[in-house]
């Protein structure tokens, strides 16, 4: 299944890497873990072949070339000390992957720890739902200002159905004044202002072909306007959850 899905996340990854592969993600609006379960449709197969028309305009450049799209803008001296502190800090992910693939629980302490300083955020969250889909509960909650990881909130469906029928549609739900936002302004006085969170960035997590729960990214201090940067970050990482959740045949 999704065998030409595939194989164009093969050619984006080989044009031009995880750029390439989250802007074809982003155009067809299936990432590239859905790609490996659904069928090749012919409308899919379509609207992947006019994404990579684009994609190949854009990155069929020189090896030069496709190695700058690739490399993050250096425009200031803080952008430079933050995308090295970035590197550094997905480095050190990566190399203890083996840890993670026999420790779900670690994955989630290590992940939450990793987006908090990311996206620089005051609390990132991992928040599985419950089996029969009622609700979501976290698994796993970072505060950055203290160093501290919580876990058991609990969050009804039944008394956010706005956002959890957004959540289920959308690839990234990216909130810069959660307060109003439709897809976040239920939480606004049962949730956020208690918090003192004012903008959100949320991402469902996909395992086998499942939606299993969201990763929650939640600001404290004036609301934030994201970037698509931040918003294509967000959604690489949770994708790189679901693998590794894959990998420890979670769900």
């Amino acid at each position: 299944m999704g065998q030409q899905l595939q194989r164009f996340y093969r050619e984006a990854t080989e044009l031009g890497g995880i750029p390439a592969r989250t802007k074809l993600s982003m155009l067809t609006k299936i990432s590239s873990i859905e790609a490996t379960i659904m069928e090749d449709k012919p409308e899919i197969v379509s609207s992947f072949e006019k994404a990579m028309q684009l994609i190949r305009k854009e990155f069929a450049k020189s090896p030069e070339g496709r190695m700058a799209d690739a490399l993050p803008p250096s425009t200031s001296t803080t952008v430079q000390t933050d995308n090295r502190r970035n590197i550094g800090l997905l480095s050190d992910f990566f190399a203890q992957r083996a840890l993670y693939l026999r420790n779900t629980d670690l994955l989630f302490y290590r992940m939450t720890e990793l987006l908090a300083q990311t996206m620089n955020v005051e609390r990132a969250g991992i928040w599985l739902f419950t089996e029969d889909k009622s609700a979501i509960v976290c698994r796993d909650l970072f505060t950055k200002s203290n160093s501290q990881h919580t876990a058991g909130m609990r969050l009804e469906a039944k008394m956010f159905p706005r956002y959890f029928a957004t959540i289920r549609t959308e690839r990234t739900l990216a909130a810069n004044n959660a307060h109003v936002h439709p897809g976040t302004s239920e939480f606004s006085e049962i949730y956020l202002k208690p918090l003192g969170i004012n903008s959100m960035i949320d991402v469902p997590i996909w395992v086998n072909g499942e939606m299993v729960g969201v990763l929650c990214h939640e600001h404290v201090g004036m609301p934030r306007i994201w970037t698509a940067e931040e918003e294509q970050t967000a959604y690489l990482m949770a994708n790189v959850l679901a693998t590794f959740m894959e990998l420890n045949q979670f769900a």
